[in-house]
């Protein structure tokens, strides 16, 4: 049984994470430089989600990447971590590696969590297809999408892996994940390969995977997409954690025809990774012309 101490000590740790994570976060994007005004104003944004965070607010805040609907402080917590790490990671790598790419036709967002991804990318994207195993992620990711009133976005509820069938999932929110044995929430998992051919997606320009230590499992079941190079930019977050080592996820992708272009260490040991096919050629943002 738990002392009424130990549980006190847990509270407090609990009401304390955001604020603490998010000041590594701040020092993070300090540090990768060249912020502009968008992104002081998403920081300043991100410090003050702790205030509510810390009193347990739900309903509807308002953020330089939209409209985020807070039903727990969980959630709040999932989308401030999901918006920073898009913002000052993922796009920031990709306006370094793709200078010249101002939209995208196609995004597959496999692991979508809350949106923090189809929020920041849905303007500049034609169709995005976010795929979110979890009932309660899958509900506040709707709720999000609904509450932006985006229509370029496909959401699906099935868990990406290497075979059909039923997985069970464990943990909570962004940490979300597909479990060794059947004993938790039970969801169809399904290959990529099958699922775009399901929507009729032939090519992809940005494919995102962050699936908390399933990425081997997800890449083994898009062999056949991949193996003919229809992804032109693929982002991997290797969760070491989790028992995934960044080779491993390299080694599969260049089986497949891919050369890693960028590996960035993320502050929450993930390790993000992106690739290209080897016959594409990206020009880095600081390369001469």
């Amino acid at each position: 049984m738990t002392s009424p101490r130990a549980s006190d000590h847990a509270s407090i740790a609990s009401h304390l994470y955001l604020p603490i994570a998010l000041a590594r976060a701040v020092w993070f994007a300090i540090n990768r430089k060249r912020l502009s005004l968008r992104d002081l104003r998403l920081l300043l944004v991100l410090v003050w989600a702790s205030w509510p965070y810390l009193l347990g607010f739900r309903g509807k805040l308002s953020s330089p990447v939209g409209t985020i609907v807070v039903a727990s402080r969980d959630k709040l917590k999932s989308a401030v971590y999901g918006a920073f790490k898009t913002n000052f990671c993922y796009m920031k790598t990709l306006e370094a590696i793709l200078p010249n790419t101002h939209s995208f036709d196609m995004v597959v967002d496999v692991g979508a969590c809350v949106g923090d991804l189809p929020l920041t990318i849905s303007n500049i994207s034609r169709r995005i297809l976010a795929v979110e195993p979890g009932a309660s992620n899958f509900s506040s990711l709707q709720a999000n999408i609904d509450a932006n009133e985006i229509c370029n976005v496909d959401l699906v509820r099935l868990a990406a892996h290497d075979v059909q069938g039923p997985l069970a999932l464990g943990g909570i929110d962004s940490n979300r994940r597909v479990l060794a044995s059947d004993d938790g929430e039970i969801v169809e998992g399904i290959q990529l390969d099958q699922l775009f051919s399901k929507f009729g997606i032939e090519r992809v320009d940005l494919l995102k995977i962050d699936v908390q230590g399933h990425e081997l499992h997800v890449l083994r079941g898009t062999q056949r997409f991949l193996g003919e190079k229809r992804a032109r930019v693929v982002i991997v977050e290797a969760h070491e954690a989790c028992g995934v080592a960044p080779r491993e996820v390299t080694s599969i992708m260049a089986s497949y025809g891919y050369t890693k272009i960028a590996d960035c260490e993320y502050i929450f040991r993930q390790r993000q990774l992106y690739f290209i096919p080897d016959d594409h050629e990206v020009h880095h943002k600081d390369d001469p012309p």
